[in-house]
């Protein structure tokens, strides 16, 4: 497939987060928007000239730039504990990494707003302890997406990939209640959509 075309498959997933879906992000406490612009990955005059007649335009130098800055940004270290986890579990890795995206922008000591949620998976540490964890652990990458990991696995095997995600989010409890999370549920899956793209 044309490298253009790929780009342009890629810029699509993010300008639609970008552009339509910024005051919904705002509301998870990750304003994707923001993060993209602050970082500069793409140039704000490819941003508003983004069309299929005005890609075609856009020298190859940048189309390779932006494909780098693209991925790199989605690569980290963290890549390959995901892989772990994710075989061991019969889980697709991409999955685990898009909700460590999400919760945590991939930062291995991030605590929550509530102080009750812990690392790149932002697990709680009822969860935690539920694998024998403890707060300390949890701050540890290994051993927080192998219990983030297994919970999201629970959840998604009772409740499906969608149900799975948002009871992930707001715990089995409140999701077994009737309590839904849309807007996660839609970050989630578009950042999981985005990387199936990048790491294609």
């Amino acid at each position: 497939m044309n490298k253009k075309w790929i780009l342009f498959g890629i810029l699509s997933i993010i300008i639609y987060l970008f552009l339509f879906k910024k005051e919904k992000l705002i509301e998870t406490g990750f304003d994707i928007y923001d993060w993209y612009q602050e970082k500069k990955i793409i140039p704000q005059e490819i941003i508003e000239n983004i069309t299929e007649e005005g890609i075609e335009n856009i020298p190859e130098k940048i189309i390779e730039n932006i494909t780098e800055r693209i991925t790199g940004m989605y690569k980290t270290i963290y890549d390959s504990i995901y892989q772990y986890w994710a075989s061991l579990r019969d889980m697709d890795w991409l999955l685990l990494k898009a909700v460590a995206t999400v919760e945590s922008s991939e930062t291995p000591d991030a605590t929550g707003d509530d102080n009750r949620s812990f690392g790149l998976m932002q697990v709680s540490l009822i969860v935690g302890n539920s694998f024998g964890l403890s707060k300390e652990d949890l701050l540890d990458p290994r051993l927080n997406v192998q219990a983030g990991s297994g919970f999201l696995k629970q959840m998604i095997d009772k409740f499906g990939l969608e149900g799975g995600i948002q009871a992930y989010n707001l715990g089995e409890t409140k999701y077994r209640r009737g309590l839904t999370s849309p807007t996660y549920l839609k970050n989630v899956l578009k950042h999981y959509e985005a990387l199936k793209t990048i790491y294609a």
